[in-house]
This record gives C-alpha cells, structure tokens and sequence, in this order.
C-alpha cells in the first residue's frame, strides 16, 4: 500500500524549500504535467471519445488506431471494418516538436 502524505505536509516541506511564489509556480506546473499525462491514459469504452476523433483502441491484446462513429468502433485502413471486443481507448500522443538543426 502507498503512503500518502497529507497535502499540509506537502506544503511545509515546499515552504521551507522555496518562497510563496515559487511554490504557487510549481504546484501549478505539477497540476498541468498531472493532466497531460490524464490525457494520455486508456479510457474505458464506457466513456467513448467524440465521434471521428482517431485513437488508439486495445481489445483482444492487439493496439490498433481506430474511431468511435455513431457508437460502432471503427478500423481506421484495412477497408475500415468494425472493431469488437475494444476494451479501452487512448488519444493518439502528439509528435515530437523538431529540435533546431534537425
């Protein structure tokens, strides 16, 4: 079982470490990062995506890119047949952004 220290904890340990601001900053950048990565986590298909929106789907073991259209799920390519025993979906990730000089 994990320990979960309590939130007032959390902040003294942050207030003896930085100032107001500097925590304020940084439980804000924590708050953003923890729901980005919410945002790439497998749904249920109990709560399906928008409809067209393309997503990466999981059933029977096999990833697969697929769509939710009018509450069938879709194979995207493959003659975009009908996807059975989807469990969970998941938004496809956004590329990498090109560093400089690549």
């Amino acid at each position: 079982m994990a320990y979960k220290i309590p939130d007032n904890e959390i902040v003294l340990a942050l207030e003896n470490e930085f100032d107001g601001q500097d925590i304020f900053l940084l439980v804000q950048e924590i708050l953003e990062a923890r729901a980005e990565l919410k945002a790439y986590c497998w749904i249920p298909v109990s709560e399906p995506p928008e409809n067209m929106l393309e997503v990466w789907v999981i059933g029977s073991g096999l990833v697969q890119t697929g769509r939710y259209i009018n509450g069938v799920w879709r194979r995207i390519g493959y003659g975009g047949g009908m996807l059975t025993n989807i469990t969970h979906w998941m938004p496809i990730p956004k590329l990498p952004e090109q560093q400089a000089g690549e």
